[in-house]
């Protein structure tokens, strides 16, 4: 599936109603009602199991709740392609943050055409063996942050979108993580074009040279750090490919 194609077009329809992302659940939605619509004419979204069991574990389910489990799998097994393959917030097996402990949970998941391990069912949680992951895509919506600080370095911008609340280098490991087949995207959207790309609507001559100096610096160390990962960022007047492993 061109996944580039895809983005490319959600990315376009943000130049042409950009006030139609007021917020990254917007982003979300669109890329996974996108990949579903593409899949469902390809007659693809669905997806079987080699193994439909649920590996359940429990530490304060009230025992009266605990048949439901078995009564999901039971349902699960006795329907053809049980699953869709395109989820959102889908919790990763076995793989943590290292900042506070919280299971991980990628942005969208493209599941392959049959999921060939179990699902592990952990009170209300489903978490899912990245082995099952086609495609893995996290986004980032900087919507708040319309200029850099005037008095930071180029490093200790960087440095910033590194480790902020924007936590773009944690998406990254995050993607670099998951096993080698499944192909990874991170995709940034800034109604404030804050990584300086393209079109600058600046009129200051020399902040518009500062901060573009800035911008590309941090575009750099996309590219350095981004490994596998395909990189779309987008601004109200551009989008492009910071990295394109193609």
């Amino acid at each position: 599936m061109d996944y580039q194609r895809i983005l490319d077009e959600i990315a376009e329809a943000f130049i042409e109603r950009p006030l139609d992302f007021l917020l990254e659940q917007d982003l979300q939605t669109r890329v996974a009602e996108a990949l579903r619509h593409e899949l469902r004419n390809r007659d693809s979204l669905y997806a079987d199991f080699a193994d439909a069991s649920l590996t359940y574990s429990s530490n304060n389910m009230a025992n009266y709740k605990l048949p439901y489990p078995k009564e999901i799998q039971q349902t699960a097994e006795g329907i053809e392609n049980p699953i869709s393959r395109v989820h959102t917030e889908v919790a990763v097996q076995d793989h943590l943050t290292a900042a506070d402990g919280w299971r991980e949970q990628i942005d969208v998941v493209v599941f392959r055409n049959q999921l060939e391990n179990a699902i592990e069912w952990n009170d209300g949680s489903n978490r899912f063996d990245p082995e099952d992951f086609e495609t893995a895509i996290e986004l980032k919506y900087i919507k708040n942050k319309n200029y850099f600080p005037t008095h930071s370095g180029v490093d200790d911008l960087v440095e910033s979108l590194k480790t902020d609340s924007n936590s773009i280098e944690s998406d990254l490991e995050e993607l670099a993580a998951l096993p080698d087949h499944t192909e990874t995207f991170l995709v940034i959207f800034s109604n404030y074009n804050y990584l300086y790309q393209g079109p600058v609507l600046d009129t200051s001559e020399t902040r518009k040279k500062k901060y573009t100096r800035v911008g590309d610096a941090m575009c750099d160390w996309l590219r350095a750090n981004s490994g596998d990962t395909h990189v779309l960022y987008a601004q109200p007047l551009h989008s492009e490919w910071i990295t394109n492993h193609d």
